[in-house]
């Protein structure tokens, strides 16, 4: 398949899911299939719902492996975990031992 017409078709698909000022500066196929995978991992998850504790699948980069931590809390939209295994039960220093994440994806889904 030509390059050009996949990267219409992935724009097509990011614009049933992002606005358009999320969509701007979006040029190539990978950058079109970041933006998509960024959404699909990141915008569809409502980080008020996580819970002190719960168990999620973090990362900073899109292309990293995924790491487990308890999460810990939500501030101006970004989502701090625990480090190193720590949980709030067991952290010493709660402002030393937490860190921002940029992709969180809960693993304790709650059922409706």
């Amino acid at each position: 398949m030509n390059t050009e017409i996949l990267e219409l078709r992935i724009k097509d698909l990011l614009k049933t899911l992002l606005t358009a000022e999320e969509i701007e500066g979006v040029a190539t196929a990978e950058e079109c299939l970041k933006k998509l995978l960024e959404t699909l991992l990141v915008k569809k998850i409502n980080l008020e719902d996580l819970e002190v504790d719960d168990v999620v699948l973090v990362k900073d980069r899109w292309d990293a492996d995924w790491v487990y931590r308890h999460f810990s809390h939500v501030k101006n939209g970004t989502a701090y975990c625990f480090t190193n295994g720590k949980s709030s039960y067991t952290v010493e220093n709660r402002d030393r031992d937490i860190q921002s994440w940029r992709y969180v994806f809960p693993l304790n889904q709650k059922e409706d």
